[in-house]
């Protein structure tokens, strides 16, 4: 019977502009996948207690319910292009279980401050082409499972200067035009294997010994002001 329905995946189709009400029946969901244009999430959407992954590409969806965060057995949510997307709910600080979160080529995405504050599991964070976004959670840095962090085509103008606490960090993309320099606290990301600085255009140095980061593979700076490489 549907209601012991494990897996939704659902394809592109023009058709389709929202889900069911009785979505929320569906208690034994762990996988919801979905390529239509999605206008928004009824809040019955919400009450899929057993749902751990979602992946929804809704170029439509400018808001989620304010219950959003009662799907607290989320552990990888992938929104990458849900480009209407806007602030997310309060309610998202109780995703306390979730590792993986993609927020790329949403434009207009803005996030609370404390959002991450109870994130304390991700292992996987990005925020390409997040056009609006100027700053990183104030709780990234609590985030002592993060291992990879993508903050390029943003408008971030700092990086968190504690930053270099993320010890298992291993890939870091940053880019935005408004950053001017990054932190020393850089050079103690110890795990660090791939370091990209793309399209900091007023970016002269990197204030930062390379040299410090031994496991440090791949270097990348491009469209930026940088003037001489690091040590």
């Amino acid at each position: 019977p549907v209601l012991q329905l494990r897996e939704l995946i659902i394809g592109n189709s023009f058709k389709l502009r929202s889900f069911s009400t009785s979505i929320g029946r569906l208690k034994h969901l762990k996988v919801i996948i979905v390529e239509f244009e999605v206008d928004s999430l009824p809040k019955e959407f919400c009450a899929l207690e057993s749902l751990e992954h979602l992946k929804l590409r809704a170029g439509r969806m400018s808001s989620l319910p304010t219950s959003f965060g009662d799907l607290t057995n989320l552990r990888h949510i992938d929104f990458a292009w849900c480009s209407k997307l806007g602030m997310l709910p309060v309610s998202c600080k109780q995703l306390i279980h979730l590792q993986h979160l993609d927020l790329s080529s949403c434009e207009n995405l803005r996030l609370r401050s404390d959002m991450m504050e109870n994130m304390t599991k991700l292992e996987y964070l990005r925020f390409s082409y997040c056009l609006k976004l100027e700053e990183l959670p104030h709780h990234i840095t609590n985030q002592a499972s993060l291992r990879e962090l993508y903050a390029d085509s943003t408008r971030l103008q700092e990086i968190p200067s504690n930053i270099g606490v993320l010890r298992k960090l291993k890939v870091l993309k940053i880019g935005s035009p408004l950053l001017k320099i990054l932190p020393s606290s850089l050079e103690n990301l110890s795990s660090l294997s791939q370091l990209v600085i793309d399209g900091c255009k007023i970016l002269k140095s990197l204030s930062i010994s390379v040299g410090r980061l031994n496991m440090l593979k791949k270097l990348r700076i491009a469209s930026s002001a940088v003037e001489s490489l690091p040590e």
